[in-house]
């Protein structure tokens, strides 16, 4: 009796454990299914707020073109040293700083795509300092200084990006700080007579790079940690302090330009992180030669149908069109585009907006390339590219950026009717 109940303890106890360890994966596989529960309820979160933000931003957008388009017009009207000037400067750039945090509003929807153009890295860093300041800096013992090279540093990438990735950065920095230290941004020209191999194993052609150094004095990281600190997702800020895209979406942002960045840290002596971008030459300044663009476009007697459902920016293209030489009619909708087409009434190009009730610009612009497939459309939006309808032929679909000045708008009509030869 004794010696069944010894040999059956063996097997007992193998199956005690084999029990445990199916409990502890049992409690380990509803862990992870809470975490990623959480996780998707906090996805979910985000997308309603991305959506919201989208909506906010598209009204906005509308609103600033408003003020910038008459605002432009105005400007170019007044007086060389008119004091009106300035106070028009000031209103102007006013409404530039709401048009860029609503393009930033538009990229966090991802309802808006990077709009690469030749950026002076020295100026964009001097006409965010303000807002380092008072985001970065304010109410924290962190010195801050700037150093910018007194020659252009021009490069192609977008001007929203490169400010939103100077202000993550500096953010970053500041965090490092909790006690304290030296923030300092600088901007300079790197020129190489030969390639550079870069920590990251990456190498740098020989040529020249706008240079952008953003450095700290805090805590520095770990060879372990620096060499994560570009992976997704991965954070060393505490859960719920921070999402891990950081410094991996800047990377991305550089890379999308043709450059590369470095990170170099060392415990206690702090981070510094470096953007290199080919540095381009500066572009010439271009004058407008506004009573030729007016010239041109009444020796053509064009008629322009401008859609939108904002009855501002229908009288503001009407006001800016107008000033450039052009008749304008109005709708509302793309249906009622439509049917006043349909009366006959001659029209030598359509202007819509494309996001609209009732029928939007894309679905106009398809009823128009079959009915009138010589007729041009230009859209005027805030949306990315690829939602853009894809015209017949494999034409390119032209677009005016929304908010716009009023020039652009005549540009834009001149281009479409072929008049800027």
């Amino acid at each position: 009796m004794s010696n069944a109940s010894t040999d059956a303890d063996p097997a007992s106890a193998q199956t005690q454990s084999e029990l445990d360890k199916a409990l502890q994966a049992l409690r380990e596989c509803e862990q992870r299914n809470y975490e990623l529960t959480e996780e998707l309820s906090h996805a979910h979160k985000l997308r309603d707020v991305a959506t919201l933000a989208g909506g906010i931003a598209h009204e906005t957008n509308n609103m600033m073109t408003v003020v910038l388009g008459y605002g432009s017009q105005l400007a170019r009207e007044l007086e060389p040293g008119d004091p009106r000037l300035g106070l028009l400067s000031e209103m102007t750039r006013a409404a530039e700083r709401t048009a860029n945090m609503t393009s930033q509003l538009l990229m966090f929807s991802r309802r808006q795509t990077p709009r690469s153009e030749a950026i002076d890295l020295g100026q964009t860093l001097t006409g965010i300092e303000a807002l380092i300041r008072r985001l970065v800096v304010k109410d924290c013992a962190i010195a801050f200084a700037t150093e910018v090279a007194a020659m252009p540093l021009v490069a192609h990438i977008d001007r929203n990006k490169l400010e939103q990735v100077i202000l993550n950065l500096a953010i970053n920095a500041r965090d490092a700080m909790p006690n304290g230290g030296l923030l300092r941004i600088r901007a300079d020209r790197l020129d190489l007579g030969a390639a550079l191999t870069l920590q990251t194993g990456d190498r740098l052609a020989a040529g020249s790079y706008a240079r952008l150094t953003v450095e700290d004095s805090g805590q520095g990281m770990a060879p372990a940690v620096l060499g994560r600190v570009f992976e997704p997702f991965f954070t060393t800020k505490d859960r719920g302090k921070g999402t891990g895209l950081g410094l991996s979406v800047v990377q991305g942002i550089v890379a999308q330009s043709g450059g590369h960045i470095e990170a170099t840290s060392e415990l206690g002596h702090g981070t510094r992180l470096t953007l290199y971008l080919p540095r381009i030459d500066a572009p010439a300044a271009q004058r407008a030669h506004v009573s030729d663009e007016i010239h041109k476009s009444k020796e053509l007697g064009a008629t322009v149908l401008v859609v939108d459902d904002e009855p501002q920016i229908r009288n503001f293209a009407e006001y800016a069109l107008n000033r450039a030489g052009f008749t304008v009619l109005q709708a509302e909708d793309g249906a009622k585009a439509l049917a006043l087409l349909g009366q006959g009434t001659p029209v030598d190009l359509v202007l819509t907006d494309l996001t609209m009730p009732n029928m939007g610009g894309g679905e106009l612009a398809g009823h128009i390339a079959a009915l009138l497939p010589e007729l041009p459309v230009v859209f005027m939006t805030g949306h990315p590219e690829e939602l853009l309808p894809r015209p017949k032929g494999g034409r390119q679909a032209l677009v005016v950026r929304k908010p716009f000045r009023s020039g652009e708008l005549g540009r834009a009509a001149r281009a479409a009717l072929g008049l800027d030869g």
